[in-house]
């Protein structure tokens, strides 16, 4: 059992709660059985940690930790039983003609929801700009399940993405009117929480989605749940 925690081990990973050694060491932590499982399936897994002795995978090497051990590693109350080292994968072209487009999602929890959606109904290139929050911030890789291994990611400018993709855009505005899509290849762009899609992506030829609802909006994760379903049966 791992009881110190100046271990030299313990401090690298411990230090995975901050984007810049994430981004340095291109790895980070995840939790839970399903999600570790889909780690391993997945040739993703560099290191588990368990607080308890009866984990069941006989072919994957990890350490028992004591509490505070765990709780420096990854400092959840109450603490879990299961967290393990994942590799961050490289990025590659998106292969698939319907992308889905991040545009400054700033909210954890709708990050990891609307990822999670996605893969749900067969999205599985997504594009997360530079504004948004990490995908690999604790919070987005809980909401997310583990599905992030069956999705590619890729990082940078919206602007820059948009103006280069060959690729009708399909919007999400709100203070515009929808019009018939006619096209099964897109990318479908969600904005930020609060202000939206930037509107220097209005200047750009578009495609707009409004939900049909009673009220001005829904949360983002909500309206893209129904978006996506629907633009993925045109």
């Amino acid at each position: 059992m791992i009881n110190s925690l100046q271990n030299k081990k313990i401090i690298e990973h411990s230090k995975l709660s901050q984007k810049k050694y994430r981004k340095i060491n291109k790895q980070y932590i995840i939790e839970g059985i399903n999600s570790i499982d889909e780690c391993i399936k997945h040739d993703q897994c560099v290191q588990i940690y368990t607080t308890e002795s009866d984990y069941s995978n006989p072919n994957v090497k990890f350490d028992i930790v004591s509490l505070d051990v765990m709780y420096k590693l990854y400092s959840q109350r109450p603490i879990v039983k299961y967290i393990a080292v994942s590799k961050i994968p490289e990025e590659f072209a998106f292969q698939s003609k319907k992308i889905i487009l991040l545009n400054k999602i700033s909210d954890p929890g709708n990050m990891g929801t609307i990822i999670r959606t996605a893969r749900a109904f067969g999205f599985t290139d997504i594009f997360i700009d530079s504004e948004s929050v990490d995908v690999y911030n604790d919070k987005v890789v809980r909401a997310m399940m583990g599905v992030q291994y069956g999705v590619n990611f890729m990082s940078g400018e919206s602007l820059d993405f948009l103006t280069n993709t060959n690729l009708p855009i399909v919007t999400t505005y709100l203070d515009e009117e929808s019009e018939e899509i006619s096209t099964k290849e897109f990318v479908l762009v969600f904005g930020n929480e609060t202000r939206g899609i930037d509107k220097e992506i209005k200047e750009l030829p578009h495609f707009n989605y409004k939900l049909d609802i009673e009220f001005e909006s829904l949360n983002v994760a909500v309206a893209s749940g129904i978006i996506m379903n629907k633009m993925r049966m045109e």
